[in-house]
């Protein structure tokens, strides 16, 4: 028999208790709340025994206006939920930067936006805590996704029930009981069109795999969760470790820009050396999604062998450089300035595709860094170029004049030579200019279309975080990271 929501609230403030997730009496709390069935049971379950104990709770909703008409209804159903249990509610305004959108797909940003905009106003309330929905199933569903994109069982950390300000008393429930309860309170929600979207992989994982794993392998889940709580601990006591690394290794060198001493990074064992580059590369709020561990061994690996100086790109919108005896971060290819001219005129380019524009001579200094011009990345002449840029199919028909050889080439034919198979080759994406003309073949070669000149004077810069594009690359021994968060031209226009 389903508990009534008074009997599940008071099971979820002991719980809390017992957790150290209450707020002090006389403080300030602040409930995310998007509409859906996690958040309103979360409102309802938490805000009126919390303000009965006498804290000071808001509800806050952010407002991304991805979805519409939808959006505006979720922002209704949240006002009138906040009056129906008589707390304050806050409309935050959050809009998705393209840069970030390209950077670690459009979820992931929307994500940023939703942590940065809530911890923005705790910070004005005085608010100690911020409480969001996440349940069971959330937690399985990252631990299977972190998984897939190739973290270990030992690293695959479970989310903890709180940490810093962010806490999620809901872990220990399922969908399934929110649902059940819902129904039975007889509560409203709001039901996103998006979660049933298939092309990302959160929901294929939620409405696909998770059915299966519950139909045929139960204990399996279990096992998933127990695995997701040891790494958790492991975690823990990494984080012990890392003030003192960090404060040895690295110093700030702007405003979102790290220098480390590379032999000390290169003395780091391996895990303390990657929670300490994804701690740089977290936000302010250390929400922001960092690099993933597979980009990081890839630098680290970098930063233990000898040889030139090298870029790489890390994905999530991060970069490094490893040159001499140090070790730079920065959200932009290093020592290069980010062009608004370039995310403006080539906005149609996807999330795996980023253009940077810079001079000339410093488009020579990336290529000569580079192990594979060409391949992990392509330079062209700005001005030549005709923009906008997007991006197309390769199908059977295209052709390029790839730089370096003589004739036109088809495309097919350059994908096959690289031992791209013969199933993927139609649907591998290629950059073309405003005329059709293609530019750049991602991970196989470059065209000699509006090839940087010696009297150019400003350049653009290709590159491509896509795991897809970036196996080619990595096949000849080459040290550009790619993020498995990168979406891979699932949607490619044209």
């Amino acid at each position: 028999m389903t508990m009534s929501a008074h009997e599940v609230s008071s099971q979820l403030m002991d719980q809390m208790m017992d957790e150290g997730l209450l707020p002090d009496p006389d403080g300030v709390a602040v409930i995310a709340v998007s509409g859906g069935l996690d958040s309103t049971a979360l409102a309802r379950l938490l805000g009126p025994p919390l303000a009965r104990a006498g804290v000071e709770v808001h509800l806050a909703h952010v407002a991304h206006g991805l979805r519409g008409a939808e959006s505006e209804e979720d922002w209704s159903f949240v006002d009138a939920l906040a009056r129906d249990l008589g707390l304050p509610v806050h409309r935050l305004e959050g809009s998705v930067a393209p840069e970030r959108t390209r950077a670690i797909g459009v979820e992931g940003a929307a994500r940023e936006v939703r942590y940065n905009a809530l911890a923005d106003l705790a910070n004005r309330l005085g608010a100690s805590s911020i409480y969001l929905g996440h349940h069971r199933d959330d937690q399985l569903e990252t631990l299977i996704l972190r998984h897939h994109e190739g973290v270990p069982a030992a690293r695959n950390a479970a989310m903890p029930a709180r940490r810093g300000r962010i806490c999620r008393p809901l872990l220990g429930m399922s969908r399934a009981h929110l649902h059940a309860l819902g129904k039975t309170e007889r509560w409203g929600w709001r039901n996103d069109s998006s979660n049933g979207d298939l092309r990302f992989a959160r929901n294929r994982v939620r409405h696909e795999l998770l059915p299966a794993l519950r139909r045929e392998s139960p204990d399996a889940l279990e096992t998933v969760l127990r695995l997701g709580q040891a790494a958790l601990s492991g975690r823990a006591a990494l984080e012990v470790q890392l003030p003192e690394a960090r404060q040895r290794v690295a110093r700030r060198d702007g405003p979102e820009r790290w220098r480390l001493d590379r032999a000390e990074v290169a003395s780091l064992e391996d895990d303390l050396a990657i929670l300490l580059f994804q701690s740089l590369c977290g936000g302010p709020h250390r929400c922001d999604r960092p690099p993933s561990r597979q980009a990081l061994l890839l630098l680290l690996a970098g930063v233990r062998a000898g040889g030139r100086a090298r870029l790489f790109a890390l994905g999530a919108g991060w970069f490094a450089r490893v040159e001499g005896n140090i070790v730079l971060l920065s959200p932009q290819p290093i020592g290069y300035e980010e062009s608004g001219a370039g995310s403006q005129d080539n906005q149609d380019l996807p999330q795996a595709v980023c253009t940077t524009s810079l001079s000339a001579t410093e488009a020579q200094l990336v290529l000569d860094s580079a192990d594979a011009p060409g391949r992990e990345l392509a330079v062209f002449d700005w001005e030549r170029v005709r923009h906008p840029l997007r991006t197309v199919e390769t199908g059977s028909g295209r052709w390029m004049q790839p730089y370096g050889m003589a004739g036109r080439r088809k495309l097919r034919d350059l994908l096959a030579e690289a031992g791209v198979p013969r199933s993927e080759r139609a649907s591998w994406p290629a950059v073309v200019d405003a005329r059709g003309e293609v530019l750049w073949l991602p991970g196989i070669r470059a065209s000699a279309e509006a090839s940087l000149q010696p009297t150019s004077e400003r350049a653009l810069l290709l590159y491509t975080t896509a795991p897809r594009l970036l196996a080619c690359v990595r096949t000849r021994d080459l040290t550009i990271g790619a993020s498995p968060q990168s979406q891979a031209f699932e949607n490619i226009g044209g």
